[in-house]
């Protein structure tokens, strides 16, 4: 209780403390001793209006929107003080690295931005700076405490790789928590629809403006995705989707979800079979007419190979005898799938142990030995891309997950008093 108090004269002080223009201008929060202006939001609404391309909202739709504007600005307040108290730096370059994302991802030229929001800088560069100050604050905060494990990673894909052919989706969605301040989660998630099913806004500019999650910033564009890589009850719904529709609101575990399908496709399954690999040096001799020099090359090479037990002395070796022209077309082969490997290259070398060398084989045009610098059992290129995607992907969902439960502990503790 008397931390409540303390907590409570600091944010007064904060309040009297403040220049004149805040007392005249109207509190609309107090979080902590940090406070947000009503002018501030507004700012913000314009801003934000400009950004759905409209200059108008009906009064219902506006107050909505500013109770949105308003959560969002109050978590931003907490999460500057938590960012201070974390000595978390933005730079210029950081803001300059953030516009530069932003005009590539909406097709903008070099500048486009700074037109885009002309007349509303401040504002635009404050938003831009809440959101790389969450993002560090996340990877400093959150992000080393998440772990996903190779097991789940595996049993994932096991289930995901079970059918002969994989649709895949690449899907925006808008979401909206339900754990935000004095906000009616469900009649912002129906006006949110209306728009939509309306016409009003485009599916990336109410993403931008109402969604609670990472992907906002991309209009809600999140990737794709293969069956098994989202929430059951969502998966449900989107494979009953054709590119372009987006679906009814659905209920989550953490709020709500609209989806909609950008693009789909059908892919071969992956497979998951290991493949055996060779690390392989090919020394080879050519055949010439003199009958005693192909004895005398054969010789040497047998005397020699049969001491090679690293690669660094097949290497000596063939730098020894670089002047014979009889070993010019000897080669390091590198990492070799036995699977490519010919029959005759696989029957030389079936019975040699790591390290070691084959018997030599005659040829059409000489001998060849070969010799085993090591060995190993590596998965497809493709799995090991897609347990990479997979693993991000769950990563990713988990950050998220405990981002939003991170931000709920920050309002829990702070002091928080709403003035709209």
């Amino acid at each position: 209780m008397y931390t409540k108090i303390f907590i409570t004269a600091l944010a007064f002080l904060a309040f009297i403390t403040s220049p004149s223009n805040a007392l005249e201008d109207g509190v609309i929060a107090v979080v902590n001793d940090g406070i947000v202006l009503d002018s501030e939001v507004e700012e913000r609404i314009n801003l934000t209006m400009r950004q759905m391309g409209t200059t108008y909202l009906p009064t219902r739709r506006r107050e909505i929107l500013k109770q949105q504007i308003l959560s969002n600005m109050v978590d931003e307040e907490l999460q500057k003080q938590e960012s201070q108290r974390k000595r978390i730096h933005i730079s210029q370059q950081d803001i300059d690295k953030a516009v530069t994302i932003i005009e590539h991802n909406n097709n903008l030229p070099s500048g486009g931005y700074e037109e885009a929001v002309k007349g509303l800088e401040q504002v635009a560069t404050q938003k831009i700076t809440a959101e790389i100050r969450w993002r560090k604050l996340i990877g400093k905060s959150v992000r080393p405490n998440v772990i996903v494990s190779n097991v789940e990673v595996d049993r994932l894909i096991n289930e995901m790789l079970s059918a002969q052919q994989v649709t895949e989706r690449e899907l925006a969605q808008i979401f909206i928590t339900t754990d935000e301040n004095n906000v009616n989660t469900e009649q912002k998630v129906r006006d949110v629809y209306q728009q939509l099913e309306n016409g009003e806004a485009t599916f990336e500019q109410l993403a931008k403006t109402y969604s609670n999650d990472a992907a906002a910033v991309r209009g809600g564009t999140m990737g794709w995705f293969a069956p098994g890589e989202m929430l059951s009850e969502l998966e449900q719904v989107v494979e009953h989707l054709n590119p372009g529709e987006f679906s009814q609101p659905i209920r989550g575990p953490q709020g709500w979800h609209i989806l909609k399908v950008l693009r789909q496709r059908a892919t071969q399954t992956i497979s998951t079979k290991p493949s055996n690999q060779l690390d392989l040096w090919e020394v080879k001799l050519t055949k010439i007419e003199d009958r005693q020099t192909n004895h005398d090359n054969i010789s040497l090479l047998k005397k020699a190979y049969k001491k090679w037990g690293s690669a660094e002395d097949v290497k000596q070796f063939l730098s020894e005898n670089n002047d014979n022209a009889s070993f010019s077309n000897s080669s390091y082969l590198g990492w070799q799938d036995t699977q490519k490997l010919t029959e005759q290259q696989l029957k030389a070398i079936s019975r040699v142990r790591n390290k070691g060398t084959s018997r030599l084989i005659e040829t059409e045009d000489g001998w060849t030995v070969y010799f085993v610098a090591a060995k190993r059992t590596v998965l497809p290129e493709k799995l090991d891309e897609y347990r990479a995607r997979v693993k991000e992907r769950l990563l990713e969902n988990r950050v998220d997950l405990e981002a939003r439960k991170f931000m709920r502990e920050l309002r829990e503790r702070a002091f928080i008093d709403i003035r709209l």
